[in-house]
């Protein structure tokens, strides 16, 4: 049986998103993205994370609307593959390369820990 949603740290969403090269400190105004209540918090998270530092606030105010119409119907109780999926897909549709959801299965998760939050686990 597949576990249920756990929400994952922000910080390491956050490490992805600055990873993608998606900050862009000449941005203007920020786009203002909102997820649907019925959202599993990380969705409302890297949403909120897109809307501030996607380097294209128009572009994360259409795409991402969007993006959530099309992938964003989650069941009520969405396991951690579910949510990964509908997350990949929403960032793919940003179009924006070096742009993904992490998990713990995937060493990518692991390599952007070490990188970003070297200073949590040094002795």
């Amino acid at each position: 049986m597949p576990r249920a949603y756990r929400p994952q740290r922000p910080s390491l969403v956050a490490a992805a998103i600055v990873v993608a090269g998606l900050i862009w400190p000449g941005a203007g105004p920020l786009a203002q993205v909102e997820a649907p209540r019925a959202a599993p918090p990380l969705v409302q998270e890297v949403g909120r994370l897109v809307s501030r530092y996607f380097y294209d606030p128009d572009v994360a105010r259409r795409v991402w609307a969007e993006a959530r119409a099309a992938h964003g119907d989650l069941p009520t109780d969405p396991t951690d593959d579910e949510v990964a999926a509908a997350l990949q897909a929403m960032l793919g549709e940003l179009g924006a390369s070096h742009t993904g959801h992490y998990t713990q299965g995937e060493v990518a998760y692991y390599e952007l820990l070490d990188i970003f939050a070297r200073d949590d686990w040094a002795p």
